[in-house]
């Protein structure tokens, strides 16, 4: 199914959720994540602050439904919550870590009023009795899975939720490897984001204080490095970076990966994006006018045209008054609104009787009509009313039809991706070439082709870029678009290109990798030497030395 065919709400029964419900959901299955996350630590105080997250989830969870039930009093405790939605749901409420989850919210009095400590044996109980007890009343309550609300409708970036919305699809069709692809993909695109706004110098190396012998070998180290440094830039947009290092190294295995795995790695990456979304560093002033401006949008219930459905008189201190139209039954969705606006945008400035007489007429991204006619000028406001109806209408059929093409496109650009895989895979590469793939991105024109390097390659990775650049096929170096110890991007997407610019630097790599199975193979040698040195002083081993 095109993501983009239809609107993402996150029902697990009918499709049909009602956009604030689904917030709240979100809201509520962020705070369950965040305990049980936090849950799982050592620290005396993170387990404290596990045990009053997950007593929130559970009293939130309560409340959301007393009160949409109509069910909820001024001061109800608890007991008394629990009380009135059992009688409420019934038999349909299957009320599994009940008794846990009396025992927590006992627990997380203690830890708040008195300041007693939380026990981690019992914690780990908590954590599934609530990870149990949360979603089944949600469940009884709107007929929806918590863990498997779509998430996309929450991403607030039109470009990220894009990338989002196929990997979900893609998960629901259980192609695996295809969600890991737009994963892969998306967490590059959000890296890029992250690191516009952080302090450039962090991202620049410094000065070499030393003379550089083998700079193969130096090449190969800052490539290391680089990657090192990606992951702690990002690391302030995760409670657990281990689970992105996970994301990173299964992302290169995801053909032996199933279900469990996307779930996995679509709540980690979702989460960096809230994350992302949620920085004050990404919070410009762009983004804070256009939430305003979507937030005062007249949205439609059905179909269309757009209409007129209210109108104020602006005074200004020379000339006659500001006209202000707002726009009711515009398209809901943020990207059918830009194209539909777009649209009614170019209609009313190529429009000859308001475009010549110097008027000033403006449609905003609310959906609000500015008329300001000139005081020289010869359009009254009557005209303009008549220009502004039947543009209406117009629009409305040009982005339909706008709409239609666009799907019919991005359905073009996925067969296309699908036979270029295709092609790929029946071209001969060289054994250090793990797998290749295309990333199509937003469309055919910025598609990359994705060489995944085998382990043995990945220390030969700035040997292959250079054969790569002495290439004759390869006139521009901005072809080979990203580079790293474990995958090369080229462009245009070419097969047979691609195998034989391969296949020219197998003999360059391949050298490589002797040369390193030769430096690993003396290295191993020299830690059996270490180790008997070791144990003729008795110095036992301890692989979980710290």
């Amino acid at each position: 199914m095109d993501a983009s065919e239809t609107e993402e709400t996150g029902s697990a029964a009918d499709g049909a959720v009602d956009p604030a419900l689904l917030i709240n959901l979100l809201r509520l299955r962020l705070l369950l994540h965040q305990g049980v996350q936090t849950a799982q630590t050592s620290a005396d105080l993170r387990r404290t602050t596990a045990v009053v997250l997950l007593d929130a989830a559970v009293e939130r969870s309560l409340h959301m439904v007393a009160t949409d039930a109509g069910l909820t009093g001024k001061r109800d405790e608890l007991e008394s919550l629990i009380s009135k939605v059992a009688q409420h749901l019934g038999a349909s409420w299957e009320r599994v870590g009940l008794a846990s989850v009396r025992q927590l919210h006992r627990a997380r009095n203690s830890v708040q009023h008195e300041g007693l400590g939380a026990d981690r044996a019992e914690l780990d109980g908590w954590v599934t009795a609530v990870s149990q007890f949360v979603p089944r009343l949600i469940k009884a309550q709107y007929d929806l899975d918590l863990n498997r609300l779509s998430l996309a409708s929450a991403i607030a970036d039109s470009e990220i939720r894009g990338y989002f919305r196929e990997a979900e699809a893609a998960r629901d069709e259980e192609r695996i490897e295809a969600c890991f692809r737009w994963l892969q993909s998306l967490f590059t695109l959000v890296s890029q984001k992250w690191e516009m706004y952080i302090d450039k110098s962090l991202l620049r190396p410094g000065l070499r204080p030393y003379e550089v012998i083998d700079p193969q070998a130096m090449a190969y180290l800052e490539s290391e490095v680089a990657a090192l440094r990606s992951l702690a830039l990002i690391s302030p947009l995760t409670t657990d970076i281990a689970e992105v290092a996970w994301f990173l190294r299964a992302s290169q295995v995801s053909q032996y990966l199933d279900e469990a795995d996307a779930e996995r790695a679509l709540s980690v990456v979702f989460w960096l994006v809230v994350a992302f979304e949620a920085s004050p560093a990404a919070d410009s002033e762009s983004d804070r006018r256009h939430a305003w401006m979507k937030k005062h949008r007249l949205t439609r219930s059905g179909a269309g045209p757009a209409y007129m459905s209210a109108y104020t008189f602006r005074q200004r201190a020379v000339g006659p008054p500001t006209l202000l139209i707002r726009l009711g039954g515009v398209p809901e969705d943020d990207d059918d609104f830009m194209l539909w606006l777009d649209t009614l945008r170019r209609l009313l400035a190529q429009n000859p009787s308001i475009r010549e007489h110097g008027t000033y007429l403006h449609v905003d991204e609310s959906g609000l009509v500015v008329f300001s006619p000139s005081p020289q000028g010869e359009v009254n406001l009557r005209t303009m009313l008549e220009t502004l109806g039947p543009a209406l209408t117009t629009a409305e059929n040009d982005f339909l039809l706008q709409r239609s093409v666009i799907v019919e496109e991005r359905a073009n650009v996925r067969g296309w991706a699908e036979r270029v895989r295709h092609e790929l895979e029946e071209q001969s590469y060289p054994e250090w070439v793990d797998r290749v793939d295309v990333d199509y991105g937003q469309g055919q024109a910025s598609a990359v082709a994705v060489v995944h390097l085998a382990q043995s390659a990945r220390g030969a990775a700035q040997d292959l870029l250079t054969s790569i650049r002495s290439h004759p096929e390869i006139t521009d170096a901005r072809q080979v678009v990203t580079q790293d110890s474990t995958m090369l991007r080229l462009r245009p997407v070419r097969a047979e290109l691609l195998a034989e610019v391969l296949n020219a630097a197998s003999d360059i790599v391949s050298s490589r990798i002797a040369v390193l199975e030769q430096f690993l193979a003396k290295t191993a040698t020299q830690e059996d030497e270490v180790r008997q040195l070791l144990r003729q002083y008795n110095v036992p081993e301890n692989p979980q030395l710290e």
